[in-house]
């Protein structure tokens, strides 16, 4: 070893405090600026017994400028006494090169907080690495393909190694990369699965000590339960009520036209989730609460577009039998008069301004006598009929016939209740 190296076995700690307060003295009188690095603290802590040599020291009008290189590096300016390759000063470094060409620097900065301890997992940098997983699945995939190929070795040189020693191989840091890196993967995933489920039911076991038995539809204490999930929330609902809830939105017609709505929660007024639509079917399966429009809705996988196109008829037709059977609108009233009327002109049924009233009437306020349902079903059987294409007319002529014979009473039933 030549006179100006030091080495860390040469060192003398009992001289620590005094070296430091005479570098200390020497730099406030002459007012250099020394950057810190492992390098200068080395050479500060040395034995006084060794030299070392004519080093020059950056003055102070040189160290804006070399400000950039020096942060690059992050090595002391010390051209003599550098820390050996691929270093940094006071923590632990790790550097690797794969065959692709690929190099890799990491530190104990750079280690993350991972489900891998030094049991699951020894090595340091495939913590490190696993650490470091992006978040999307496609940066993950880039991220991880890079660890493909082998660990190249590499020879270990450094400045002050003289020519004539023999260059020494750097130890591999991994005995397979990939099968190390892959495998680490694997084992966190597995143990972030698991430890999200300890949390769900964690979240579960709190909610459920809070309790909140008031179904939002009915204002009253659920019958039959049915339990939804939130993060940080939990909903109860009474299953009949629920189920008639989903139905009344799957089935929203507007005048006579179906449009149908994604069932949605009634405390928070936004659509139920794709796991909750799930958890619903079955809470209302095993209460034998379930409904046509929910059952065939599970068999599209909750897609309402693909359920709406599939089910488009069977829609139609339930939009215009609720429409004209609930009879509380004016497209209703006209659909109802239209056919009626029509048929009093095919059929030769003698009327005058006092029946047309009558029935007029009788619509707007008593939509649900027994005379006016009479009529709504074989109204709807006539649009039905021309909906699928199909020839009807014998037998709704007969029904609209036995219903006209049948006009006297209804009148005078309107005059008995005060309706015309």
């Amino acid at each position: 070893m030549e006179q100006n190296e030091l080495g860390w076995e040469d060192w003398d700690s009992s001289d620590e405090e005094k070296q430091e307060n005479e570098e200390k003295q020497e730099n406030e009188a002459n007012h250099i600026i020394i950057p810190l690095s492992y390098s200068i603290i080395q050479a500060l802590l040395g034995s006084p017994t060794f030299q070392t040599g004519n080093v020059l020291l950056p003055n102070a009008s040189d160290t804006e400028d070399s400000e950039e290189e020096h942060s690059l590096r992050r090595r002391c300016p010390f051209e003599e006494n550098q820390p050996s390759k691929h270093m940094r000063w006071k923590e632990e470094s790790y550097y690797f090169k794969l065959t692709s060409g690929e190099e890799f620097y990491y530190t104990e900065s750079d280690m993350k907080p991972t489900l891998l301890n030094e049991i699951i997992e020894p090595n340091p940098i495939v913590r490190i690495i696993i650490g470091n997983l992006p978040r999307s699945i496609k940066e993950r995939l880039i991220y991880l393909s890079k660890f493909r190929y082998e660990e190249e070795l590499e020879e270990v040189t450094d400045i002050d190694t003289d020519e004539d020693e023999e260059p020494t191989i750097k130890p591999r840091q991994f005995d397979n990369v990939c099968e190390q890196v892959f495998s680490a993967y694997i084992k966190e995933m597995k143990l972030r699965t698991i430890f999200r489920r300890v949390l769900t039911r964690w979240r579960i076991y709190r909610l459920d000590k809070k309790k909140e038995d008031i179904d939002p539809i009915t204002l009253s204490p659920p019958e039959k339960i049915v339990m939804i999930y939130e993060p940080k929330k939990k909903y109860t609902f009474d299953a009949k009520s629920l189920a008639t809830w989903i139905e009344s939105k799957l089935h929203y017609h507007e005048y006579g036209f179906a449009v149908p709505m994604f069932p949605r929660n009634p405390w928070t007024n936004l659509e139920f989730t794709y796991c909750q639509m799930i958890s619903i079917y079955y809470q209302l399966k095993a209460h034998g609460e379930l409904r046509w429009g929910l059952t065939t809705l599970r068999t599209h996988d909750f897609n309402k577009k693909s359920w709406q196109l599939y089910h488009k008829s069977a829609l139609t037709l339930k939009a215009i039998r609720n429409n004209l059977f609930l009879l509380d609108t004016i497209d209703a009233w006209d659909l109802l008069e239209d056919f009626i009327f029509s048929k009093m002109d095919e059929l030769r049924v003698r009327t005058n301004p006092y029946i047309t009233n009558a029935y007029r009437l009788a619509m707007r306020h008593a939509p649900s006598h027994w005379y006016m349902e009479k009529w709504k079903g074989v109204t709807f059987m006539y649009l039905e009929a021309e909906h699928f294409g199909q020839n009807k007319n014998n037998a709704i002529n007969m029904a609209c016939a036995a219903l006209f014979k049948k006009q006297e009473l209804f009148l005078k039933e309107m005059i008995q209740k005060g309706i015309i």
